[in-house]
């Protein structure tokens, strides 16, 4: 059994301005995927992109930090990795592992992978 999250923090973003502190805190990738959708209509629709830093934290203490790019639902560069985190990682990953000439790398990126939920 893979180990699950703990939690997810979205540590900044880039856009409009909101009353919210950070880091806010979500329990679940879903809950976390949905705030992403929610912040995706105030992207810009030109094609630009609000970034957003996160940051993921297992059970078992271990942590990934990360950005991802969210685009506004109507710009033609808008995807599924905009709005997934588990998608965007997964994708991310497996770039790294089919790409990374690093044996060890490649070996500690799998093991990542068969190791932790990103449920």
């Amino acid at each position: 059994m893979k180990i699950p999250i703990k939690k997810i923090e979205l540590l900044w973003k880039e856009g409009t301005i909101d009353n919210y502190k950070y880091p806010r805190i979500f329990r679940s990738m879903k809950e976390f995927n949905r705030e992403l959708v929610r912040n995706s209509f105030n992207a810009p629709k030109s094609g630009g992109y609000d970034k957003h830093g996160f940051k993921i934290t297992w059970k078992d203490g271990n942590t990934y930090t990360g950005r991802i790019d969210v685009h506004h639902p109507e710009s033609e560069y808008y995807s599924r990795d905009d709005v997934d985190v588990k998608h965007h990682m997964t994708s991310w990953l497996k770039y790294k592992i089919k790409n990374s000439d690093d044996l060890q790398e490649k070996k500690e990126l799998a093991e990542f992978i068969n190791k932790y939920s990103l449920e």
